[in-house]
This record gives C-alpha cells, structure tokens and sequence, in this order.
C-alpha cells in the first residue's frame, strides 16, 4: 500500500480512481492477500515440521522404558449377556478354541 493510499485510508476518503488505477489497486490487493495466506501456510508447515522432528529426534531419550516383568495372572475375557428391554437373550459370549501365530 503506497502512502497516499494509506493517508487516503486514514482519513477515510475514497479519492475517484480511473479505470486503469482500480485494476491495478485491486490486483495489489490480490496479490498482498495471496502473499499473506502463503505465509501463513508456510508458517503451519514449519510449525508440523518442527513439531515432527522435535517428537522424534529431539525427545529420543524421554520414551518409556519397557516392562520387563513375568506377570502371569490369568486374565478374566467374558462378556456379558446382550438383551433386549423385556430381557430376551439377543447375544452372548461362546468359548472357543483359538488357533493363532
């Protein structure tokens, strides 16, 4: 925005522009507002990015150690009964035998 064009903001006067001076006021426009949401969109990218790299090069030491516990406790794995509101039976849990690697 040039200074007569600020001033004239200022004030608040809208001085009469030719048909060439409105074309080129409102492809300066264009253009500050395209510059403005690029940089904008840069700033969120390095601000992922930063985000990213601090996660997993920079906190590389803060990370949990693994358990190295035997615990053997047998789990209990049943699920209760699935019923309708008068109570009727519509699901339930069936044993099986799991075969899995």
């Amino acid at each position: 925005m040039s200074l007569t064009r600020f001033s004239y903001w200022l004030r608040g006067d809208r001085p009469e522009l030719g048909p060439d001076q409105r074309e080129r006021l409102a492809l300066e426009t264009a253009r500050n507002r395209i510059f403005i949401t690029g940089a904008m969109f840069i700033i969120g990218f390095c601000w992922i990015t930063y985000g990213l790299i601090d996660a997993s090069v920079l906190r590389q030491g803060n990370e949990p150690a693994v358990a190295s516990g035997t615990d053997t406790r047998e789990l209990k794995t049943e699920r209760a009964d699935i019923v309708d509101r008068n109570g009727m039976l519509l699901a339930t849990d069936l044993p099986t035998n799991s075969l899995y690697a």
